[in-house]
């Protein structure tokens, strides 16, 4: 995952080179950036039948540690969503683990206790 300093780092050290490249270079060095900071040659992430074990076991997880009352961005989440909420918890938590993700998402939200 690249940080904002990174790609302006990169971006600023390309600058610095670009006068010196051919045309032919530049473009490889821009594709080359391009791919390290979005990843654009990497392959589809292919999910199984293990992968969504892992998934439920996540969201199991998830759903024990829930409490109630639950706030998502200051707004109540309804005790009938906490299933909902815990699986989407044990995707993120697979993808991130599978390093799938190339921003990690973070939620607003607070429990209870």
């Amino acid at each position: 995952m690249s940080s904002k300093a990174e790609v302006q780092r990169d971006i600023d050290e390309f600058l610095t080179q670009e006068e010196t490249l051919n045309r032919g270079a530049r473009r490889a060095l821009l594709l080359a950036l391009f791919d390290k900071h979005f990843c654009l040659s990497t392959s589809d992430l292919m999910m199984g039948p293990g992968d969504l074990a892992e998934i439920k076991a996540l969201a199991g997880t998830a759903i024990l540690r829930a409490s109630l009352p639950v706030e998502i961005g200051g707004k109540a989440v309804e005790s009938s969503d906490l299933r909902t909420l815990a699986v989407v918890e044990g995707f993120v938590a697979y993808m991130n683990a599978a390093n799938a993700l190339k921003r990690i998402p973070k939620f607003n939200y607070t429990r209870g206790g």
